[in-house]
């Protein structure tokens, strides 16, 4: 392994830079070919896909890319939004914000120091208003 450097030139360079090296990078291991290859093939072709998916805009970042980036994942992302229809649940209920943290607390319990508050889950809750639109436009089609 090599040692990690900084660099401050790299940092100097512009994005359309970075990128062209990025396909350079993906092109070159997607050409690597066994025995020759000093690089493992499958770890190769991770890289370059992984790489595929950041410049043709299917990741947002290289993270994400690389399955590093924040627990924002599909799963993370289901979650929310099942906690969300409860929360919109609750509040046609005609429950205060107040009690729907106290309920909130039981239904999902939060790990670490994590604080459970109205501001929390009216984030939550507004992260999917278009699914609390769509699903009170279909209860009022015929």
């Amino acid at each position: 392994m090599t040692k990690k450097t900084k660099d401050p030139k790299r940092r100097q360079e512009s994005p359309e830079v970075i990128k062209q090296k990025l396909e350079q990078l993906a092109k070159e291991l997607d050409e690597l070919s066994f025995p020759t290859s000093p690089i493992d093939l499958e770890l190769a072709s991770w890289v370059a896909s992984a790489i595929h998916l950041y410049l043709d805009g299917n990741a947002k970042t290289l993270d994400t890319a690389f399955g590093l980036g924040k627990e924002d994942t599909y799963k993370a992302m289901d979650t929310r939004r099942r906690q969300a229809k409860i929360i919109r649940y609750l509040k046609r209920k005609g429950l205060s914000w107040p009690e729907i943290v106290d309920i909130y607390g039981t239904v999902w319990p939060v790990a670490n120091d994590s604080k459970i508050d109205e501001r929390r889950l009216q984030r939550i809750r507004n992260e999917f208003l278009d699914d609390e639109l769509i699903e009170r436009l279909e209860e009022n089609d015929p």
